[in-house]
């Protein structure tokens, strides 16, 4: 991959059955990987909906710009999620502690900043698109939401942030994703992500 600069590496899960999870191909490599890498398992002959992941902040805004261009490639609807940190528990049973959607749009926190430019970014590509907010424990909100609807791909940021600020889908959470979740899995590397301009369908 690092030899001959490859913008996507694509794995079938077929080739990851059998392997001992601490040896893994898809665990060890996808956290040192210098590009994108799609994990097919379980493909669909059409991409209709995609679940694109945002960690709320502005690094994430390469995964969203190619999240974007994929589904408008494609013609797939996107539903844009981001998951909120847990309720502390001194305030557990008092839902109105919980901010909704509508209410955190209208703030000018940096979150709303960011979901705000991620609603311009998919309406620029015109790509029918919704935005849902979660809050809970970060992979399994994620899970869930996989779970309950029809989804054929989901999208997720892979990359080192910045000291002082968590990882968002590095280690753990991006690995027991790969693990658990049952459709195929898009990790981008954001800063492979910056240098892909285009993203074309080729006909059949």
């Amino acid at each position: 991959m690092e030899e001959k600069n490859h913008d996507m590496v694509v794995i079938s899960a077929t080739r990851l059955d059998g392997y001992p999870r601490k040896v893994s191909v898809t665990r060890d490599i996808l956290p040192k990987m210098p590009c994108c890498a799609l994990i097919a398992k379980n493909p669909k002959p059409e991409i209709d909906r995609i679940l694109l992941l945002t960690g709320g902040i502005r690094a994430s805004e390469p995964v969203i710009k190619l999240g974007a261009k994929l589904a408008s490639a494609v013609d797939s609807r996107v539903t844009l999620l981001h998951v909120a940190s847990n309720v502390p528990t001194m305030y557990t049973g008092l839902d109105t502690i919980e901010e909704t959607l509508e209410e955190l749009l209208q703030t000018s926190t940096p979150v709303a900043k960011h979901l705000r430019w991620c609603a311009r970014v998919l309406t620029e590509h015109k790509v029918p698109s919704e935005l849902k907010l979660k809050h809970g424990e970060l992979k399994y909100e994620i899970i869930r939401e996989i779970d309950r609807e029809d989804y054929d791909l989901v999208i997720i940021g892979a990359s080192k942030i910045a000291p002082g600020i968590p990882e968002f889908f590095v280690g753990s959470v991006m690995k027991d994703l790969i693990d658990l979740v049952g459709i195929p899995v898009l990790v981008v590397n954001q800063t492979c992500a910056q240098r892909i301009n285009d993203i074309k369908v080729l006909p059949n």
